[in-house]
This record gives structure tokens, C-alpha cells and sequence, in this order.
């Protein structure tokens, strides 16, 4: 039996079980193990790739030494009783993609012949990740191995049938990819509007026939709309802002579903927000970046808003940030912008209400689950208050401005990858945020040499530091794809992440190694 740990942060580590590659016996111990796993004290997500186990947890409930134990001791159990029950899933697809021609051209195959053999197999789902419902199935014929993309694409269509090196897999949703488009499958493999929006879990087994002359099924629409909401009625919409969202502490174990964990990215900020109106710290919150919604409160309550990027005006008077005050029916809230920060946290007394999907209220923005992006028109409720707050409750905010953002980092996952000489630069160097979302801080500076930039797909740390092959590091955030074939320098300690969320395009940053 193969087991070794590697270190993913302070609140992270990987179980590896076997070598950096595809293989479909690993694959079942790691799926095996991620079963076991679940539901064990102090965990917090389990994301299982082609060879590794991610495992996340609380640095407050459990620790990486008393985790590997309980790892240990499983995986032992698990060698004589290790089971790969899934269903077989066919899935119809028209191979008319944009590469395909170019994919003839690199494999010296015609179309046809490359949706013959492309069709000719049955594929494992090793993993789910990267977005909800990507499944990385494998493996590919030889003849039909090619690299991927050396740009990536900033928009992979929804449902495109892909292919790099020994992976194919299906978009479900339209995001940034890599890979080379072949075809398109003409079954969702993700729809929210479904009981069970995922098609396909690890461990199925996927065939593909070649189908030209089919269109893709229609959406299923068997849930509830979101719109629906339970509650008071407390603020209109009049205008959206920029993007503000309602947020709460975000997901756990929903990794296996290729679901990242959303939820506030400055988390001290909300919970500061709501600590000034009297909820618990894991209350809805309404997330505001940069440029902020103008409001019509619907009936009185009691608001707070701590953190940046936004000033607070209340019927066009000027309102102090980190300091609770009160909203009556018919006053509007206005969030201008202000010139330090990236986020602010709306707390209202009760909470804000959204539908309540896999333990969270939080708002996904790639799949679309949770809570509400705001759009002008809608209305936001909140659930009721137990006992009275107090209007003029204030406290000292976490976040200050700074010259340069300093950000705290543990060695990463692939840190052996990069030279002492990149580590210098790393340390050194400063960096300027040129672009960011909750996704993820593109940074601009001095490059870092590395061995190779590129990994068989793991999982992949909130506050992972990457590295491709522009060898400029990216930042990772809570909606980061949560497998991804990138070396991690560095990965960023939990307690500066609020810090990083408050990071914004032009801001600079170092990055300062411990331990």
C-alpha cells in the first residue's frame, strides 16, 4: 500500500496514493478513501483527483497530524473492501467542433476517423472538478493524444466535447478552457433546474456515439424556481452596481461535485458586519464589489456595512462604515465608490434570506445555485430577528489601506518545482494586480523560472498561488476552478485571505514565506 502526505497550506493537505498519473486502480482508493472520509470531525471538503486526495479542514476543530491518523487507519480498512459501483452513462454527441480540423492536422486522422475512435471506448470519470460538473474521463486512445492549447481560450462554449493529452471531458457550463474542442454533447451534463443536477459522479463509466444530425435536450425545469424566496421583504433593487451577491460562510463538502466553496472572500469583514446588527457570524451577508447597488428599503431594519471598496450614503448623507444604523421604509442606500478596498458586506438584522443549497446561502456564480447576483428589479429579503439590536453599535474595522499588501505563504504543493532562484524573485519582487474577480487576482511582475508548469490535474487549495507557463503567479480565490493542472509556488495563509480579497486591479503586493 502506497501512502504519503503533502502539505496544501495551514488548512489543507494532500493524501497521495500512488504516482502522478492515470490509473484506474489509484483512482478507485482515492475515490474509496474520499467515501470514507466523509463526515469526518473537522473536515471541510474532500476533492479527490486522478491519483491524490485533497483534504481541507478546520485549523479550530482538527489538526494535519490527527487527520493523517484517521487517513492511515482508513486506507488500511479500505484495501479488502474497496468497491467502484457507478452507473454507465451514454451520452450522444455531433463532432463539429472548432478544432477539429486542427486536431486532423496535429493526429493525421480525418473528422470521422476522429469520432470513430473518440466513440470506440468506454471512459472512467476520474474526477469532477475544475467547474460544477466537469468530468475528467480518460483515457484517450494515443492516436488521439495532442496538447493543449498553448493560450487558453477566455470562452469554451457550454456542453463542448474536449480533448488534451490522455483527458476528454464536456464543458458543462461556458468558462475558460484549455482544452481542444472536437464536438458538442447533446445531454447536460450539469443543470441546476434538476432533483440531481449532475449527470455523471466519479467512478461512471461514459460512451459516446457520433449523432450530426441531434440538437441538445431541453433544460428539465423540475425544481422550484430560485426567484422564490421566504421572508420579509426589506430592499428594492433599483440599480445593480457593479456585481454585489448575497454570501455566507460558503459550502462544505461539495468538492466531489466540481462545486467550489463560494461564500464571502473577506470573511472578516461580514462576519464584522454582522456582529454590528446582532446576527451569528454565519449569517447572509450581501457581498458589494467596488460599485454598489443603489437600494429602497421595503420596511424598517437595522443595517451595518464593514469593509472597502465602497463609501455608504443613506439618502444621500454620508454613513460611517463598521457602525450599525437604521433603514426606514421608503430610505435608499447608495454604495459609491470609494478609493481603498474591493468589498464591502451589507448585514441586515435577520439575515439576508436566499434558498438554502448544500448547506450554504451563498450565491455561486458559475453554476448558478444559492443565492441572487443582483439585478435591478429585485426585491431582498431577510429572516427574522431574535430579540433588539442597537442602532450606533460600532467597531474598528479589520482591513486599513496599504502601500503594498503583504500576503503570508506556506510552501505549495509543487514548490520543488521552482529553482532557488525563482524562490528569490518570488520573495522579492513586487506585484500588481491587473485584473480580479472572485475567481482569482491576475498578477503582473517579475516571472518565475520553473522545471515544468504543467501537472496531472489535483486538487487545487483556496489560496493557491499558481504558476503557468507566462510564469506569472495567480492567486486563487473561493470560487477557484477546484481541480487544475497548474504547479502551486505557494499557497496564501488562511487568516490573509480577507486581506487578499480586498485586493483590487493596480493594487501591489509581496509575498513573505513562513515556516
Amino acid at each position: 500500500m502506497s501512502l504519503e502526505f503533502r502539505s496544501a497550506g495551514d488548512a489543507a493537505f494532500y493524501a497521495v496514493l500512488g504516482r502522478e498519473a492515470i490509473d484506474e486502480g489509484v483512482n478507485i482508493r482515492v475515490q474509496g478513501l474520499a467515501r470514507w472520509l466523509e463526515g469526518t470531525a473537522g473536515i471541510t471538503d474532500l476533492i479527490a483527483g486522478y491519483w491524490n486526495l485533497l483534504i481541507e479542514f478546520d485549523p479550530h476543530l482538527t489538526t494535519q497530524s490527527a487527520l493523517e491518523v484517521i487517513v492511515a487507519q482508513q486506507l488500511s480498512m479500505l484495501e479488502s473492501t474497496v468497491e467502484d459501483q457507478r452507473a454507465e452513462v451514454v451520452i450522444p454527441v455531433r463532432y463539429d467542433g472548432v478544432d477539429l480540423l486542427e486536431v486532423s492536422r496535429l493526429t493525421g486522422l480525418s473528422p470521422l476517423e476522429i469520432a470513430r475512435v473518440h466513440s470506440s471506448k468506454a471512459y472512467r470519470v476520474y474526477a469532477l472538478g475544475f467547474t460544477p460538473g466537469f468530468a475528467y474521463l480518460g483515457s484517450l486512445e494515443p492516436a488521439l493524444f495532442v496538447p493543449r492549447l498553448s493560450v487558453p481560450r477566455s470562452t469554451t462554449p457550454a456542453h463542448s466535447v474536449a480533448i488534451a493529452g490522455a483527458q476528454t471531458g464536456i464543458y458543462p457550463l461556458t468558462s475558460p478552457g484549455g482544452w481542444r474542442v472536437i464536438g458538442n454533447a447533446l445531454r447536460r451534463v450539469f443543470d441546476p433546474t434538476r432533483l440531481e443536477p449532475f449527470l455523471l459522479q466519479a467512478g461512471d463509466t461514459v460512451r459516446f456515439f457520433s449523432s450530426p444530425d441531434a440538437s441538445l435536450e431541453d433544460a428539465t425545469n423540475e425544481v422550484t424556481s430560485s426567484d422564490a424566496r421566504d421572508g420579509i421583504p426589506v430592499f428594492a433593487v433599483l440599480e445593480a452596481g457593479l456585481l454585489s451577491s448575497v454570501q455566507d460562510d460558503g459550502r462544505r463538502m461539495v468538492g466531489r461535485y466540481g462545486l467550489g466553496r463560494a461564500g464571502a472572500l473577506d470573511s472578516r469583514s461580514s462576519h464584522l458586519a454582522n456582529a454590528l446588527v446582532g446576527n451569528e457570524s454565519n449569517a447572509a451577508t450581501l457581498e458589494i464589489s467596488l460599485r454598489g447597488p443603489m437600494l429602497n428599503a421595503l420596511a424598517p431594519a437595522l443595517v451595518a456595512v464593514a469593509g472597502g471598496g465602497v463609501s455608504v450614503r443613506l439618502n444621500g448623507r454620508d454613513v460611517p462604515l463598521n457602525q450599525s444604523f437604521a433603514v426606514g421604509q421608503g430610505d435608499q442606500l447608495e454604495f459609491p465608490h470609494a478609493p481603498h478596498g474591493a468589498r464591502a458586506y451589507l448585514a441586515v438584522r435577520g439575515g439576508f434570506e436566499a434558498p438554502l443549497v448544500y448547506g450554504s446561502r451563498s450565491t455561486d456564480l458559475r453554476s448558478e445555485i444559492g443565492g441572487q447576483r443582483l439585478s435591478a428589479g429585485a426585491v431582498l429579503y431577510r429572516g427574522e430577528a431574535r430579540g433588539a439590536g442597537r442602532a450606533g453599535f460600532a467597531r474598528s474595522p479589520f482591513n486599513a489601506a496599504r502601500a503594498i499588501t503583504m500576503l503570508r505563504v506556506l510552501r505549495g504543493p509543487q514548490a520543488d518545482f521552482f529553482p532557488a532562484s525563482a524562490w528569490q524573485t518570488f520573495q522579492n519582487a513586487t506585484y500588481v494586480v491587473t485584473s480580479g474577480d472572485r475567481m482569482g487576482l491576475r498578477l503582473d511582475g517579475s516571472t518565475l523560472e520553473a522545471e515544468r508548469y504543467e501537472i496531472v490535474s489535483e486538487g487545487v487549495p483556496v489560496g493557491s498561488v499558481q504558476v503557468n507557463s507566462s510564469g506569472l503567479p495567480m492567486l486563487l480565490l473561493s470560487d477557484r476552478g477546484t481541480l487544475g493542472g497548474y504547479a502551486k509556488i505557494a499557497v496564501v495563509r488562511q487568516r490573509d485571505l480577507p486581506r487578499a480579497a480586498q485586493l483590487r486591479p493596480g493594487d501591489a503586493v509581496r509575498f513573505q514565506l513562513e515556516g
